[in-house]
């Protein structure tokens, strides 16, 4: 059992360093860099709040363990994953339209318990899913393509105010 045990361990560790070792150095180096950068500017105007450095160092923290995390999930899992996030992003930006929760005067939020906001969903979700469509269509991708994807975003990242989107247009069900 023991055996077993290391065997699938040392195993893992195997897999996990030889996705680590695919890491793109230069884009490792542009995020260490833009976030070196973002440290020192928050270091200089905010030295005397140290409880944000430590928050900022805290979040910095997270950010890479949460960066490494992903970047050894294989692509196929991204691939697998895109149009069922797509779908849920979606259905929450209704609920969010219905059943949303008001704060600092825009519905943006949704309470499933904790209040979450369904556009940050989408921010990831809607260039997933223009890659995931781009790829399906393959070598057969055409303007008609090009112009409904232009169309898809306009409709969901601009609107009247630069805070909401196409439904925080939609006529009111009250």
């Amino acid at each position: 059992m023991i055996e077993t045990i290391s065997r699938t361990g040392y195993a893992f560790l195997r897999y996990l360093a030889t996705r680590l070792l695919r890491i793109d150095l230069m884009l490792l180096a542009l995020v260490v860099t833009l976030t070196t950068i973002g440290f020192i500017a928050l270091f200089s105007a905010g030295y005397s709040f140290p409880w944000r450095i430590e928050g900022q160092i805290r979040n910095i923290a997270v950010a890479g363990v949460v960066m490494l995390v992903v970047s050894c999930i294989p692509v196929k899992a991204f691939q697998k994953a895109t149009v069922p996030i797509f779908i849920v992003g979606c259905v929450l930006l209704l609920l969010t339209h219905f059943f949303g929760v008001t704060v600092k005067g825009a519905t943006r939020w949704l309470n499933v318990g904790v209040r979450i906001q369904p556009s940050e969903l989408m921010k990831l979700a809607v260039p997933m899913m223009l890659a995931w469509y781009y790829n399906v269509r393959g070598e057969n991708v055409c303007n008609w393509d090009h112009l409904t994807a232009f169309i898809i975003i306009c409709l969901l990242y601009t609107s009247p105010s630069p805070r909401d989107g196409l439904l925080s247009r939609m006529p009111s069900s009250a």
